[in-house]
């Protein structure tokens, strides 16, 4: 439906009524959810009769409802790239801290790997009966310690390169959540006013 039949529609003090109270029960909302495309377009369309039945608020109100009008895209544009933007920072540690663990892992692997690797060694001098069982079971050992050793080593030059990145997102981090936590303030300064 159209801004202009919308307006139309409240031309008479009921449906103007109806109209602030409609406007009343989205300010209260916090600004995450009027970033739903539901609650965005109603607000939108909240705002644009606001305008037409601006006798119903305050002269305070009524200049913010104008200046609201213009500024609502820009405050919900701004909180969805933020959000975006905290979202992959978030994820991004995350998956460092995930990786850093597995690489704590597999060393822990490797150094066991590499214990009963040296116990075989002392228990084929004092067993040579059973030299033939033994050298199998190192054979295999050996081999898991070398895939063990090449993991770490994929690890550790994994983790080396997200270190470097780790900066970045620090800093994207850093204008990201000030800037939420502003648009938060101001959409707490504009609830103030209809509450």
């Amino acid at each position: 439906m159209s801004t202009y039949l919308l307006s139309s529609l409240f031309c008479n003090e009921n449906t103007a009524q109806s109209a602030k109270l409609l406007f009343n029960n989205l300010i209260v909302l916090p600004l995450k959810d009027l970033t739903g495309p539901e609650n965005e377009t109603s607000m939108k369309e909240t705002l644009s009769i606001q305008a037409d039945i601006l006798f119903l608020f305050s002269e305070e109100q009524a200049k913010r409802i104008l200046e609201l009008k213009l500024e609502f895209p820009t405050l919900v544009h701004g909180w969805r790239e933020y959000s975006r933007s905290q979202m992959h920072s978030q994820k991004f540690f995350a998956d460092l801290e995930k990786t850093s663990n597995m690489v704590a892992t597999s060393a822990k692997d490797e150094e066991c790997l590499k214990i009963r690797y040296e116990e075989l060694q002392s228990k084929k001098k004092e067993l040579l009966a059973q030299l033939e069982a033994v050298q199998k079971e190192m054979a295999g050992i050996a081999e898991q310690r070398h895939e063990k050793f090449k993991q770490t080593k994929q690890l550790v030059s994994l983790s080396e390169k997200n270190a470097g990145r780790t900066k970045e997102k620090q800093l994207v981090m850093s204008i990201a959540s000030p800037k939420l936590n502003n648009l938060v303030d101001q959409w707490a300064a504009i609830q103030s006013l209809f509450m």
